[in-house]
C-alpha cells in the first residue's frame, strides 16, 4: 500500500475562495513545502476527503487525501508549486474540484537569510522594535529560547519594508539568550536564522522597575497654569517617562507616565492650580511610581494676582527701614529691572518683590507671605496704611 501523506496546519492571513456548491474556502491558501500544515477548510464536514492536485480530480486516490477533522486537516506538498486544485470527497459522495480553491506552496525557508539583529538585547514585558537585516517585506519572525527549537514555533511579528517589526517577550517568560525563528513571506514553516558569525540572537533582560528616589529634583518648581514650560528633571536617563498629576484628586497607579524626559527636560502645560505629583518610569520599566523626593512636587499657580497676594499680612510684628522702601506695583507684570527685594505698602497689604531664580529666564515676581519679620506696624512708614 502507497504511503500515506501527512498532513499539518499552520495560520497565515490568506486569500478567501467561494466554490461551487458546498462553498468551501480555506486558510491559509499558501504554504511552505515540506513542512505540515493545517489548513482550515470553512464548509467542510467531518469526514470529508481532502487533496491538492495539478491533475484531474478523477486521478487522485483515497490514500493521497486528508481527512477533515473538526473542520482543519493537516497538508503536507513535497514541492514547490502554484494553483493547486483542491479535491473534496464527502463521506460515501463522490470525488469533485472545489471550484475558485486554490492553494500556493512556496519552497522552504532558507536558514540564513537574516544576517544579523539592530539590537543586542530587549526587556521583557516591552514591545520593542528591532530591524533584521537581510529580511523580506512580510516575513514573520519571532525570538526564542535558544534551547527551544523553532520548527515548534510561530512567528506572529509581520515585518515591512526595511525588515523592522515589533517584538515582545512576555513579562512572564525567562530571561537570558533568544534565537531568531524566521518564515518567508506566503510560507508556515519557521527556520532558525543562522549567520557567518553563528546563529542569529538576543539577550532578553529583566523587566525594570522604578524606585521613589529616581529623581531628585525639578526645576522650576513653580509654574502657571495653562503656559507651557520647560522642565528639567535632574537624575533622568534615556528613555524615562514622566507625567504630573494633581496630589489632591489623582495618584501615580491610575495614569501612565508618555513624556519622554530622557534628554532631562521637557515641556508640559498644566491646565489647574495646585499642587501637582510626579509620576515616573525608569527606561524598561512598564510601572508609575510616584517620586517622594524633596524637591519634586511641582506648584502650579493661577496666572495674575493670587489669593496670597492680595490678602492680609498674618504678622504685624517686626521693624521695616523706612528709607529703603520702593513703592514699585506689580513688578511681577511689568518686569520692572530694579526688582531687588523692594518692599510697599499699598492699601493696608504688603508686598514684596523679587527675582524668581526656579523660572528660566528669573523673572520678577510678587509675593505677599514672605518675610514676615519686615511687616510694617502700626504708626510707622505707611501710617494708617498699617494696620
Amino acid at each position: 500500500m502507497a504511503p500515506r501523506r501527512s498532513v499539518s496546519w499552520f495560520i497565515l492571513a490568506a486569500n478567501l475562495h467561494l466554490t461551487a456548491g458546498r462553498g468551501i474556502t480555506i486558510t491559509p491558501s499558501s504554504i511552505s513545502a515540506k513542512k505540515e500544515t493545517q489548513i482550515t477548510f470553512t464548509g467542510a464536514k467531518n469526514g470529508d476527503k481532502v487533496f491538492f492536485t495539478k491533475a484531474e480530480c478523477s486521478a487522485v486516490t483515497d490514500d493521497a487525501a486528508a481527512v477533515i477533522k473538526n473542520g482543519r486537516a493537516g497538508i503536507t506538498v513535497a514541492e514547490e508549486a502554484s494553483g493547486l486544485k483542491l479535491c473534496l470527497k464527502p463521506a460515501g459522495g463522490a470525488i469533485a474540484e472545489q471550484a475558485g480553491v486554490s492553494l500556493n506552496v512556496i519552497k522552504p525557508t532558507p536558514p540564513s537569510v537574516v544576517e544579523s539583529v539592530s539590537r543586542s538585547s530587549i526587556t521583557r514585558g516591552v514591545t520593542t522594535s528591532v530591524t533584521l537585516k537581510g529580511a523580506e517585506a512580510n516575513a514573520k519572525a519571532i525570538f526564542v529560547p535558544v534551547e527551544k527549537d523553532c520548527s515548534a514555533a510561530s512567528p506572529k511579528a509581520v515585518l515591512n519594508v526595511d525588515g523592522k517589526g515589533s517584538f515582545t517577550i512576555p513579562s512572564t517568560g525567562k530571561t537570558g539568550e533568544y534565537k531568531l525563528c524566521y518564515q518567508s513571506p506566503g510560507g508556515s514553516d519557521s527556520v532558525q536564522q543562522t549567520a557567518a558569525k553563528g546563529v542569529v540572537k538576543l539577550q532578553v533582560q529583566e523587566s525594570a522597575t522604578t524606585s521613589q528616589d529616581e529623581i531628585t529634583g525639578i526645576s522650576p518648581s513653580l509654574i502657571t497654569v495653562n503656559v507651557p514650560t520647560v522642565v528639567s528633571f535632574t537624575g533622568a536617563a534615556t528613555g524615562d517617562k514622566a507625567v504630573f498629576v494633581h496630589s489632591a484628586s489623582s495618584d501615580c497607579a491610575a495614569v501612565t507616565p508618555e513624556k519622554d524626559v530622557g534628554a532631562g527636560h521637557a515641556m508640559f502645560t498644566i491646565t489647574t492650580a495646585g499642587e501637582y505629583t510626579l509620576c515616573y518610569r525608569s527606561a524598561g520599566a512598564q510601572d508609575s511610581v510616584a517620586q517622594n523626593g524633596e524637591g519634586v512636587k511641582l506648584q502650579v499657580k493661577a496666572p495674575g494676582v493670587t489669593k496670597e497676594m492680595v490678602g492680609r499680612w498674618q504678622s504685624k510684628e517686626g521693624q521695616l527701614d523706612c528709607t529703603s522702601l520702593t513703592y514699585v506695583p506689580y513688578c511681577g507684570v511689568s518686569q520692572e529691572e530694579k526688582c531687588s527685594r523692594t518692599y510697599m505698602v499699598q492699601s493696608g497689604i504688603g508686598y514684596k518683590c523679587s527675582w524668581n531664580l526656579q523660572a528660566w529666564p528669573p523673572k520678577c515676581t510678587v509675593e505677599s507671605a514672605t518675610d514676615v519679620a519686615k511687616i510694617c506696624m502700626s504708626g510707622r512708614c505707611a501710617n494708617d496704611a498699617c494696620w
